[in-house]
């Protein structure tokens, strides 16, 4: 979220050199939403503004972009969720994010309403030759010596 962090610094230059719009300070509302890791926020912000037609593609990006990784993090973290949480994480109403997850491979539970991670097979590593581990010793040895 390195990009998180330069937002907040234009935003004070624009503030400075008096460029405010109402499209700015739309944006930064969704970055303040993420910083706050408020999802919900964060998709109203998306959904609230009429953004410009060079604005979109990348409106519709940003939000993709959450999502993919959103989507990655919670499979990483929970091996459940109820379908209220995802549909926050998501900003989609419960009946989408139930079929939205189950095409990923999430398995569903309608009496609890509990959605289910996929299990994940580690991934196999790669055995290291001892070029790597050579290279590693030098730098090692390299920066004790600085």
């Amino acid at each position: 979220m390195y990009w998180l962090t330069i937002s907040r610094y234009l935003r004070k230059r624009i503030l400075a050199a008096n460029q405010r719009t109402d499209q700015i300070d739309a944006a930064w509302r969704i970055c303040t939403a993420l910083l706050e890791r408020q999802f919900s926020k964060f998709y109203q912000a998306l959904d609230e503004y009429q953004w410009s037609n060079l604005a979109i593609p990348l409106v519709v990006d940003i939000r993709e972009t959450i999502q993919k990784r959103l989507l990655a993090l919670i499979r990483r973290t929970y091996t459940s969720i109820h379908k209220t949480d995802a549909a926050q994480y998501f900003g989609m109403s419960e009946s989408d994010v139930v079929p939205a997850l189950m095409g990923e491979g999430w398995e569903y539970n309608g009496e609890t309403g509990i959605l289910v991670a996929p299990k994940s097979t580690p991934a196999q590593r790669e055995r290291g030759d001892l070029n790597q581990f050579s290279r590693l010793a030098d730098v090692l040895l390299q920066l004790e010596n600085y």
